[in-house]
C-alpha cells in the first residue's frame, strides 16, 4: 500500500512538474487512456454484436418452429396445432423485433468505433438484410417458402456480423497489446524521472 501510494505521489508529481520530462509522462500517460477508451468501444461493439447472434438464432429457431408445426398443420388439421402454431409465429415476430432494435444497437456501437470504414462493406450489408427483412417478413407466414426465405435471410446476416465481430476482437486483441505496452513506458518513466 505504501509503495503504491508513493508512486502514485511521484505520478502526480510529474504531472505538476513544468518540464521536458513531464509533458513526454503526460503525452505517453494519454495515449495509454485513450486505449483504455478504444478497448471499452470495442468491448461494448462485441457485446452488441454478440446479442445480435444469440437473437439472430432464436429468430431462426422460432422460424424452424413454425414451419414444423405448419407440417403438422398439414398433416391433420388439429385446433391445437393452429393455436401452437399462432403463438409460435408471436413470438417468432417478438424475436424479430429484438433482432432489429439489436442490430440498430450493434451499429450504433460500431460508430464509436475508430476506422470504421474497413468494417463499412460488412456493416452496409448487414444493414440492407435488416431494411429489407424487417419489411417483408410476416406479409404471408403462412406459406412455408417464405418461412424458408426468412430463415435464409436471418442465417445471411450471421456471415457479415461474424466477420465484423472477428475484426473487432483482432482490434481488441491489438489494443491491449498496445495498452500494456503504454502501461510499461508510463510505469518506467515513473521509476526513472528523477524530480
Amino acid at each position: 500500500a505504501r509503495y503504491t501510494r508513493a508512486i502514485e505521489e511521484k505520478r502526480q508529481a510529474i504531472e505538476e512538474a513544468d518540464n521536458l520530462h513531464s509533458w513526454e509522462f503526460i503525452e505517453k500517460e494519454q495515449a495509454f487512456n485513450t486505449l483504455k477508451c478504444r478497448e471499452k468501444d470495442l468491448e461494448e461493439a462485441i457485446a452488441a454484436g454478440t446479442n445480435v447472434l444469440r437473437i439472430a438464432s432464436d429468430v431462426m429457431n422460432s422460424l424452424r418452429n413454425v414451419e414444423n408445426l405448419g407440417y403438422l398443420d398439414r398433416l391433420g388439421h388439429n385446433p391445437l396445432t393452429d393455436i401452437a402454431r399462432h403463438e409460435t409465429l408471436d413470438e417468432a415476430q417478438q424475436n424479430v423485433e429484438a433482432l432489429q432494435v439489436e442490430l440498430q444497437k450493434f451499429n450504433k456501437e460500431l460508430s464509436d468505433i475508430p476506422n470504421r470504414e474497413s468494417l463499412q462493406g460488412s456493416i452496409d450489408r448487414m444493414l440492407k438484410f435488416s431494411d429489407d427483412f424487417f419489411e417483408n417478413l410476416f406479409m404471408d407466414a403462412s406459406v412455408p417458402q417464405r418461412l424458408r426465405q426468412s430463415y435464409a435471410q436471418v442465417e445471411q446476416t450471421l456471415d457479415p456480423t461474424l466477420g465484423i465481430l472477428r475484426q473487432l476482437q483482432t482490434r481488441l486483441e491489438e489494443v491491449r497489446h498496445r495498452q500494456s505496452l503504454a502501461k510499461a513506458e508510463v510505469d518506467a518513466m515513473i521509476l526513472e524521472i528523477e524530480l
